[in-house]
């Protein structure tokens, strides 16, 4: 689904002007994604419940993916981000690299059983090898 079928014409107008203004004053911005169960597809992919990978590593990736927790169609909850899609940069590519030796390392740990997804513990790890990258409510540190 689009933003644009659930908006009247002029807010959809003027949502999109918004976002075009802000993205045209920053030359890093690239692109512009709105995601979440707002404005998911409601058609589920070929496949999207089948395990995709096998063995222990491939069990603690579908705990985490969880394909039993999507929506299937839009809620009073449902929500949606705005994403800006932004150029490389040296602090973009140790980003990357940080959050996925940071994700594998949780993701062995599940996979050997030393910690649980939802646990006290498993929440203070992520939070340690996410805090700059995730779910940031506040804002930018």
């Amino acid at each position: 689904m689009s933003l644009r079928r659930i908006m009247d014409p002029s807010e959809w107008n003027a949502f999109r002007a918004e976002v075009c203004l802000v993205s045209e004053r920053f030359e890093d911005i690239i692109g512009t994604i709105a995601v979440g169960s707002l404005v998911q597809s409601i058609d589920i992919p070929n496949e999207f419940y089948r395990q995709r990978r096998m063995g222990l590593l491939g069990t603690a990736y579908e705990l985490i993916r969880n394909p039993s927790r999507r929506k299937t169609e839009p809620s009073r909850h449902s929500d949606f981000d705005i994403w800006l899609c932004l150029k490389d940069t040296k602090g973009s590519v140790y980003a990357q690299r940080k959050v996925e030796i940071g994700g594998m390392a949780l993701l062995e740990e599940l996979a050997s059983g030393t910690i649980a997804r939802g646990s006290l513990q498993w929440l203070k790890k992520k939070e340690a090898v996410f805090r700059d990258y995730y779910k940031n409510k506040e804002g930018s540190r």
